[in-house]
């Protein structure tokens, strides 16, 4: 079975990685790491020094900017890193998409062929989830497939 672990930079999607490797991992199991951004569109609002101003131009015309590009290339060598001298079988997917990011999850599993996600959640309250949302809220409630959520 595929398993996708939905990562970002963040110490808590770290944690849910390792502790899917330490407790639920079979040797058959392929891992696909998965990490998704929002590319910017010309309805964000770019905050600059608490000042609100437009987005760049020739931000926007970039297909994936180069700062998606160094995040990405950061946490590939990161969890390459993690991987590539265990016996395991993984892939790494990074994209940067419009979609919200539980969409562009859920979408990735379908797309991989995944059989379970893996994901963190930072434990927002309550208030603050229904006005942010929350990505693995998101993802639970909208996979077809088995959703495993660590908690911090």
């Amino acid at each position: 079975m595929k398993v996708l672990i939905s990562v970002d930079g963040s110490e808590i999607a770290e944690k849910a990685f390792e502790w899917y490797l330490e407790n639920f991992h079979k040797s058959q199991n392929e891992i696909v790491v998965g990490h998704v951004v929002e590319k910017p569109s010309a309805y964000h609002a770019h905050f600059a020094g608490g000042a609100v101003s437009s987005i760049p131009k020739d931000y926007l015309a970039e297909e994936i900017p180069e700062e998606i590009q160094r995040e990405f290339q950061l946490l590939k060598k990161k969890y390459d890193a993690k991987l590539k001298n265990r016996e395991i079988k993984y892939k790494l997917v990074f994209e940067a998409t419009q979609d919200k990011l539980g969409e562009a999850i859920v979408k990735m599993v379908d797309k991989e062929h995944c059989g379970a996600i893996v994901t963190g959640s930072r434990g927002m309250g309550m208030i603050k989830r229904a006005i942010l949302g929350s990505v693995s809220d998101y993802v639970m409630h909208n996979s077809k497939v088995p959703v495993l959520i660590y908690h911090a």
